[in-house]
């Protein structure tokens, strides 16, 4: 099991009370696994996938990521997995405004503990761009690129280190159809490859490419059926 999210909440003060982000949902994701999760804006989708990812603790429950709790690792320890193994695409701006195009899709290697030990993946970093269409923007600063620019670069980050798993938050969101298209086939093919895959979107295109879709709406998941 590449992902397990067992029976996770997260609550958040409000006024008097607590305000449910995220309601004990429970979640297991395997090697090919495409899970796509759609919801209303406010419903707990990136409070999810933030969850998962480790970067926000959960009020109860417990992440496991290839068999490893996070809850038994330490700050960096976590970071050191989520930057080997994890590819993390989020839904705001992530790309660092001094490093190019190029630069960007590197990072993961740039801050990897291991670098010294490897070759640089230039190559790869090329493809990627190659794939999401941007390799013709490769040495172009965040400032000259579009929002759907922007968000292929960092598609095309998520993936560089071959994660084991990709999580995305609103992937195509600043993409055309035909973009949002050629992005969800690349990430098929990772799947396909043996990654898996946690989707949330609002744009029922994506939302079809998952072979398994549910339904978040104030915190609470539902699987979605045709």
């Amino acid at each position: 099991m590449i992902l397990e999210l067992c029976n996770l909440s997260k609550a958040y003060p409000r006024g008097n009370a607590s305000f449910f982000a995220v309601q004990d949902v429970s979640l297991s994701l395997d090697a090919g696994d495409f899970v796509c999760i759609a919801g209303p804006s406010g419903s707990g989708k990136s409070t999810l996938l933030g969850i998962a990812a480790g970067l926000i603790a959960p009020t109860q429950g417990r992440v496991c990521f290839q068999g490893q709790d996070y809850d038994r690792l330490d700050d960096d320890a976590r970071s050191a997995l989520r930057n080997k193994s994890i590819g993390y695409v989020m839904q705001g701006p992530s790309l660092l405004p001094n490093f190019t195009v190029l630069q960007n899709v590197m990072l993961p290697y740039y801050v990897s503990q291991t670098r010294k030990a490897e070759p640089a993946p230039i190559a790869r970093a090329a493809l990627l761009l190659e794939q999401v269409g941007m390799l013709p923007l490769a040495s172009q600063y965040p400032a000259e690129l579009s929002g759907g620019e922007l968000r292929r670069v960092a598609i095309a980050r998520a993936l560089l280190q071959s994660p084991g798993l990709v999580i995305a938050d609103e992937p195509t969101g600043d993409l055309d159809e035909a973009r949002t298209e050629e992005i969800m086939q690349l990430f098929s093919q990772f799947a396909q490859e043996g990654a898996a895959l946690l989707v949330v979107t609002h744009d029922p295109v994506p939302f079809q490419y998952g072979n398994h879709r549910y339904v978040l709406r104030a915190g609470v998941m539902t699987e979605a059926y045709p």
